[in-house]
């Protein structure tokens, strides 16, 4: 019915889109490996518009597009994410503290990230999981 086929539609279009993000990202591998991360933010601007994309790449990458790559492509990486949080033990002061790492590489046209908000120096105290043991009873 109609269902069915919407649904098979909307799968058919996540297909292309990520067959789309896979050439973009080795597209962008082979002639600017810094560009590779934006692959899939690339590609979901340009979903469905695979002539208005391959236009700009030609305009950028000396008339390069996305039909100057070989049929089989490899594999893009799995995505890492992009704030990861080191999470370490203190033996000095018995808490726990985060530090999220700063992203190591910045578009030119991004505007300066904000400071961290401030955070206290150490945790509050965590509330008892379960109140205390009675004492053992005397053996007999």
């Amino acid at each position: 019915g109609v269902a069915a086929s919407a649904a098979a539609a909307a799968e058919a279009r996540r297909k292309e889109g990520v067959a789309l993000k896979n050439r973009l990202w080795a597209f962008y591998m082979k002639h600017n490996p810094e560009k590779a991360d934006d692959a899939e933010k690339v590609s979901r601007l340009f979903a469905g518009r695979d002539a208005d994309l391959n236009e700009r790449l030609r305009a950028r990458y000396n008339g390069l597009d996305l039909s100057s790559l070989p049929r089989n492509l490899p594999e893009p990486p799995a995505p890492v994410a992009k704030h990861p949080v080191n999470t370490t033990f203190s033996s000095s002061s018995s808490s726990y503290e985060s530090e999220e790492e700063d992203e190591s590489e910045k578009d030119d046209k991004e505007a300066p990230a904000a400071p961290p908000a401030a955070r206290p120096a150490v945790a509050p105290p965590l509330a008892p999981l379960a109140p205390p043991l009675p004492p053992a009873a005397p053996a007999q």
